[in-house]
């Protein structure tokens, strides 16, 4: 799905390119995200360094891993944004480190009706090259 509208408006844009027509409908799917990962620690301790690190960034929050705790000081869609907020908080004295991550989230889906398999592939590929997602399914 399309979590954006920037990103919406160039895949109508690539389909269009195509001869393709789009059919937007809401749904949830697979979304590439960069989480800035912080550390792994135990429950107690994970709580209280997310107490610690809310103080500078809101966006904190924990995540499960096993037995521990992961804190992250946020998730991106976009790279350059991930890559901003990493370059404030090494400036106050916190590392963190990009992790990819895919989420399910709800947004729109633009689905093009009428492509072949191999047109699917095609534009599949071509999305991909420009940052965005495409998944090809069969009409049912």
């Amino acid at each position: 799905p399309f979590i954006n509208t920037e990103g919406l408006r160039q895949a109508e844009s690539i389909l269009s390119e195509y001869g393709l027509q789009a059919q937007k409908r809401p749904g949830r799917g697979l979304v590439h995200m960069i989480r800035l990962e912080e550390g792994v620690y135990s429950p107690d301790e994970a709580v209280l360094r997310l107490k610690e690190l809310k103080r500078l960034v809101s966006s904190a929050f924990l995540l499960p891993r096993g037995e521990q705790k992961v804190l992250f000081a946020g998730s991106f869609f976009e790279e350059l944004r991930a890559l901003k907020l990493q370059k404030e908080l090494r400036a106050k004295g916190v590392e963190v480190t990009l992790a990819p991550a895919r989420v399910t989230m709800k947004g729109t889906l633009l689905v093009a009706l009428n492509a072949d398999r191999q047109t699917a592939r095609q534009l599949a590929e071509y999305i991909g090259e420009r940052g965005l997602n495409a998944q090809i399914e069969q009409a049912r």
